[in-house]
C-alpha cells in the first residue's frame, strides 16, 4: 500500500510541474526570441521575402510548427523539406530566411538511482549508473541571402510552446517594419 501510494504520489507531482513548466516556457519564450536577443532579424517581413518553415518530416514537429506558423504569422510564408530547399525554393532573394531547429542532448546527472529510493524499492542489487538524458530543441532563423543565423540561444522542450511564441513575435516584427514602409 505504501509502494502505491509513493508511486501516485510522484505521478501526480509530475503532472502538476508540466502544467507549471509550460506558462513558464511559453513566457521565458516570448522574452527570448527577439530582435533584441538577435532571435528575428530585424527587417524580417520589410519586403517581398518568405520565410520557409522547415519541415522535419515528423509528425509531431511539423503539426506545431504549421499551425502556430499559419494562425500566428501573416506575412509569406511556405513549408519545405529539406531537399526542396535546394531546388523548388532555391531563390534566396525570394525565400530568404528558414525557420529551423537543432535538437540538443544533454546529460543532466550520472548517479546510482537505487541511492534515493527507499529500501523497500529495491529488489535486486544491481548497482549500476544511469544518465538522465534531456532533450530539448533550439529553434533559429538562418538568412540565406546574408548567410547569417538568428539565435538566441533559446531552448527548451516544449517545442509547440516555443513555436507558437517565435510565430507571434515574428509576426509583431512584421507589423513594425510595415509601419515603418507607410
Amino acid at each position: 500500500m505504501k509502494k502505491i501510494f509513493i508511486c501516485l504520489l510522484i505521478a501526480s507531482i509530475s503532472q502538476s510541474c508540466v502544467f507549471l513548466a509550460a506558462p513558464i516556457t511559453k513566457s521565458k519564450a516570448t522574452k527570448n526570441l527577439t530582435v533584441e536577443k538577435n532571435a528575428i532579424p530585424p527587417d524580417l517581413g520589410r519586403d517581398d521575402t518568405y520565410v520557409i518553415g522547415l519541415l522535419d518530416e515528423r509528425r509531431s514537429r511539423d503539426k506545431y510548427l504549421i499551425k502556430h506558423i499559419e494562425e500566428n504569422y501573416k506575412g509569406k510564408y511556405v513549408f519545405s523539406t529539406e531537399k526542396d530547399l535546394t531546388v523548388k525554393y532555391a531563390d534566396v532573394n525570394i525565400y530568404r530566411y528558414v525557420l529551423k531547429y537543432k535538437r540538443i542532448n544533454n546529460t543532466v546527472y550520472n548517479h546510482n538511482f537505487r541511492d534515493n529510493l527507499p529500501s523497500s524499492f529495491s529488489n535486486s542489487n544491481n548497482n549500476s549508473n544511469t544518465n538522465t538524458n534531456v532533450r530539448s530543441s533550439n529553434y533559429f532563423i538562418y538568412d540565406r541571402k546574408e548567410d547569417k543565423i538568428y539565435n538566441s540561444g533559446f531552448h527548451s522542450g516544449m517545442f509547440g510552446k516555443v513555436i507558437k511564441a517565435y510565430a507571434q513575435n515574428m509576426e509583431k516584427q512584421r507589423l513594425v517594419n510595415l509601419e515603418k514602409q507607410k
